[in-house]
Formats: C-alpha cells, structure tokens, sequence
C-alpha cells in the first residue's frame, strides 16, 4: 500500500489545515515519504515508523516548524539525514533508527535544544561524535547511537548532559579512553532528572543482558543506563563510573578495558545487568559483586 495520494482531493486538502497528529505506523506501507505531508502544517506529530518506505527523507519535512515528534524508525529509508531536519527547533523526540541512512550528523542538528529523545541507532552513520551534541543538545535523557560507524574519541563534552539517563554508542569503531566526567551526569549519580516530561507512549529501545529490549517512553525516568560494549575503547575502567550509583545497565563488554576491576563497584547497587566480558582485565573480583 502505497502513501502517494493520501493528500489527494479537496477533502484531503482541507484536512491538512487542521491536522496535527499523524500515526501511520506499524502497517505495511511502502513506496517513498509523499512531499506532500509538507502541506500538513500545523503537524505536531508524525509517526511513520515500523512501515517499509523507501528512498530519502523529503527536504520539506523541516517546514513542518510545529513538528514535536517525529518517528521515522523500522523502515528502509536511505541516503543522508537532511539537513533541513535542523530547522525542527520545538522537536522534542527524533526516532530515525533502523534504517539504511548514511554519512554524517548535519551541524544543523545543534539547533534542535528541545530534543529529550534521539535515537539514530542501526544505521549506517560514519562520523566522530560531535561536540556539540554535548553543547548544544542540554535537554537529552535518551541518546543511542548504535550499530553504526561511529569513530574516534568519545566526546567528553557527553558530560555535560546533566539529564542523560540512557547512553548507548555500542557496537561502533569507538577508541580511546572511557571519560573520567561520566560522573557529571547527575541523572546517572542522583537519579534527579530536573522534573522533564516524558509523554510519549512510543517504545524504545536498548541493551540489557545483551538483549534487545523495549519499554514505554514514558517509563524512562525509571531507566539507567550505559552501554558502550562492542568498540575499541582502551585502559583501565574509570573509578569515576563507580559514582553512577543510580545506574541499572553497565556494559563494557568487547573492548581492549585493562586492569583490575575497581573495588567500588559496589557503590552500583541498583545494577542488574553488569557486562565486562572479552577485555583484558585481571585481578581478583571484588568481593562485593
């Protein structure tokens, strides 16, 4: 079933003036995104997610300025994101995983400050982290970014997501040392997330136990996680991360990590997923695991 004449007719028409919630998802659609949804623009959400649509994402979705969810995730969508995904300043959740996109994070980006979820996971992305997410993006509480191609350090401007309650940039070409001001992210350490609403019923989806796993949106203040498994990253596993006491997941797993496990890892009491295999660690267990 294709989505080209949904817009057709004059009935059609007068319908775009008023609509603002657009769920078409979890259906069999195929063919590319219709220019024509652009028309729609008093569009505060639209969701095309778990679908089989093809081809890119058209220019003119960022005129659609009211837009506040977008899920676009579980299709076979291609090329780069657009750019003009930027111009979306009152987007609050960008689901764009599972699908074939490739290239790099348009700087644009930087200008969506309301975005609490971004998910670009299961794609073909080939870029470093870039700076500004941490800069610019001060809102995130989920952010995953796996099952790409994404290269070099890990930015420690990450930090500076005081809200952040699931990292997942597993399953990359990550290097270089784990930072030591992961520490920083209070929603990890104190489990306070500045009171930030999540309203959404849309499901997410992360590690845990080295499965898939999906829940609710709007259970993500119950959520804590950190997932960097699958990369390059190399020396020892920082004291610093033994302060996220809050957190549930912790998965190191396949990397290069070496020396001793730290003895406060008991401080995680919450843990219930701890994942350090296929590293090059040594020492005795803490007693405390």
């Amino acid at each position: 079933m294709s989505l080209r004449c949904w817009t057709c007719g004059t009935r059609a028409f007068q319908l775009q003036r008023v609509l603002s919630v657009l769920a078409l998802n979890d259906n069999r659609f195929t063919g590319t995104i219709p220019e024509d949804l652009c028309k729609s623009e008093n569009l505060s959400e639209l969701d095309l997610s778990n679908n089989l649509l093809s081809g890119r994402v058209p220019l003119c979705l960022g005129n659609l300025r009211d837009l506040q969810y977008l899920f676009l995730a579980n299709n076979s969508l291609s090329g780069q994101i657009p750019s003009s995904l930027g111009n979306l300043w009152g987007l609050s959740y960008l689901h764009l995983n599972a699908n074939k996109f490739v290239g790099k994070l348009p700087a644009s980006m930087q200008h969506l400050s309301n975005l609490l979820i971004f998910d670009v996971g299961d794609n073909g992305l080939k870029d470093t982290i870039p700076a500004w997410i941490g800069e610019k993006l001060s809102e995130l509480m989920f952010l995953r970014f796996q099952s790409n191609n994404f290269h070099g350090p890990i930015s420690d401007t990450l930090c500076q997501l005081s809200h952040l309650q699931v990292l997942n940039l597993a399953h990359n070409n990550l290097s270089g040392f784990i930072p030591r001001c992961f520490n920083n992210i209070t929603a990890m350490v104190s489990g306070q997330d500045g009171g930030l609403a999540i309203e959404s019923q849309q499901s997410l989806q992360d590690i845990k136990g080295g499965r898939e796993v999906e829940y609710d949106a709007s259970s993500l203040e119950l959520v804590k996680s950190l997932s960097l498994s699958a990369n390059n990253l190399v020396g020892e596993i920082p004291d610093e991360i033994m302060e996220l006491v809050q957190l549930q997941v912790l998965n190191l797993s396949q990397n290069h990590l070496t020396g001793k496990i730290p003895d406060k890892i008991g401080n995680l009491k919450q843990l219930e997923t701890l994942d350090l295999s296929m590293n090059e660690l040594f020492g005795a267990i803490p007693e405390l695991i």
